[in-house]
């Protein structure tokens, strides 16, 4: 680097003074280019892990959307078998209900029946007794 002076021999204080100002502004602007061209590659890197990233993301989250329609589509399935399953058994209960009233109904009146059957054999009974006598 030159710096002219007035002095033109460059030995003065004054001279002396701005040489080394420019070579610590030179050093400075030198570092501070190379500093920003490490800052855009550093940049530039970070740049692409987070798009790296960003794309495993999105990709989990389809393989988390596709998993969740899968169980979605389960959930229903069992949702209907139950739905199924439950009008059968109510079905079934319906028809055990008609059964055991059926057989109530039977049971009183076979308890009519032998009453009267019974009252039959009493009477048949005191009869035989009374012709007996």
């Amino acid at each position: 680097l030159f710096f002219a002076c007035l002095c033109m021999a460059n030995q003065c204080d004054e001279c002396t003074r701005l040489q080394e100002a420019l070579k610590l502004a030179t050093l400075d602007a030198q570092q501070g280019e190379a500093s920003f061209n490490e800052f855009q590659q550093v940049s530039k890197e970070l740049e692409q892990a987070l798009q790296d990233e960003i794309h495993k993301l999105e990709v989990q989250v389809e393989k988390l959307h596709t998993e969740c329609n899968k169980l979605r589509r389960e959930m229903q399935s069992l949702a209907d078998k139950r739905q199924k399953e439950m009008g059968e058994a109510s079905v079934n209960i319906q028809a055990l209900e008609v059964e055991v009233f059926t057989s109530k109904l039977m049971q009183a009146n076979w308890d009519a029946t032998r009453q009267e059957f019974e009252q039959q054999v009493d009477d048949l009974q005191r009869k035989e007794r009374e012709l007996r006598a």
